[in-house]
């Protein structure tokens, strides 16, 4: 049976709530290391390297996206890339980056809101504001165009990967 813990501010002891040993242990605070479950480190960890090109990948996408939106909706590249709140139109086209940077190069949210400084949450509510705007016929002709010129690009990019992959195979 479960130890029993009592209400706070009631003195009757027949009024109490059943808790779990190691809620108990660590309510208390004596938690010693036998009680407390090992850390779990990953069995492999990214060096230095492979972290700086994750970040040049992420950063070479997302200015990507930000170029592209800037020129087809003429703003600013800037008001896009400022890190404070900007007019309605830059906050939009920001939006619009960080959905292409989500869906175009299925990018994690977290990952693109590391380049804009932003936290994930954000990219996921841009991401469900422009969803929802692609209900207008004349925003989702805008979004499919620069999606297919982002698509073009990113096959453009692969195909030029896999032939240097064969290039230095010989």
């Amino acid at each position: 049976m479960l130890p029993k813990r009592r209400e706070p501010g009631s003195d009757n002891r027949s009024s109490t709530v059943p808790i779990h040993p190691a809620l108990r242990i660590v309510a208390r605070g004596d938690a010693t290391p036998s009680t407390t479950k090992p850390r779990k480190t990953p069995a492999t960890r990214r060096s230095d390297d492979q972290c700086k090109q994750v970040s040049a990948y992420r950063d070479a996408i997302c200015s990507l996206c930000v170029r592209t939106v800037s020129l087809a909706l003429a703003v600013p590249l800037s008001d896009i890339q400022s890190g404070t709140r900007s007019g309605q139109d830059a906050a939009l086209a920001r939006q619009i980056a960080m959905y292409l940077c989500h869906t175009t190069f299925s990018m994690m949210m977290t990952e693109v809101g590391l380049y804009f400084k932003r936290d994930r949450t954000t990219v996921a509510h841009a991401c469900a504001v422009v969803e929802d705007k692609r209900d207008k016929f004349s925003f989702d002709l805008v979004i499919c165009q620069l999606e297919a010129l982002l698509l073009e690009a990113r096959q453009a990019l692969e195909h030029q990967q896999a032939m240097q992959g064969q290039g230095a195979g010989r």
